[in-house]
């Protein structure tokens, strides 16, 4: 009897699927019904719950179960934000304009 017991009282472990639920997670790409979201850092393969709504690539997600190895999750409310690019990558408008001017000066 208390091997069918222990199961009751074990709490969830991390890294264990069920401590994984009710958590967040970050959509990896567009999640018609099945893609992957990352958790923790981890890669994992999830399925959206309310089939017929898709979940955009950066949107938040909520790890709802388990079916196996794969998540169920339904879309949040919150969309991640998206770091905004170095300035040093991006050429600036003026920037341009001061270095057309200097190589046309005599």
């Amino acid at each position: 009897m208390f091997p069918f017991v222990w199961c009751a009282y074990d709490p969830p472990r991390p890294g264990d699927l069920r401590s994984l639920i009710g958590t967040e997670g970050i959509a990896e790409e567009r999640l018609d019904s099945l893609g992957y979201v990352r958790v923790h850092g981890e890669l994992w393969q999830a399925e959206v719950m309310a089939k017929g709504t898709p979940i955009e690539k950066g949107e938040k997600v909520q790890i709802q179960g388990s079916y196996g190895l794969t998540l169920l999750v339904q879309p949040t409310q919150e969309k991640c934000k998206k770091e905004p690019s170095p300035s040093w990558i991006v050429e600036q408008p003026e920037k341009k304009r001061e270095a057309q001017n200097h190589n046309n000066q005599p």
